[in-house]
């Protein structure tokens, strides 16, 4: 797995994860999301090849941004 494919992703998935904590207060729930994320990496990878993965990771940080832009919106509002 390339450092390309690692990173490709990351800023997005932190965003969330960092979202997702600020809305809820919750360190499990982003420990969790870290987890599964890491998780998911080590068990996917083996599956792809290098350009299959890149691909791959590539459409994932895309979904991952689309989600970030859906979420931006409500980010102003009072979530107390």
């Amino acid at each position: 797995m390339s450092l390309l494919e690692l990173l490709l992703p990351l800023p997005a998935y932190r965003i969330l994860m960092t979202w997702v904590y600020a809305r809820t207060q919750s360190l499990l729930l982003a420990a969790l999301m870290h987890a599964s994320y890491t998780g998911w990496l080590f068990v996917l990878s083996p599956a792809t090849s290098s350009g299959q993965g890149l691909i791959w990771q590539a459409a994932f940080a895309a979904a991952l941004w689309l989600v970030v832009a859906a979420a931006r919106p409500s980010a102003g509002r009072g979530h107390r």
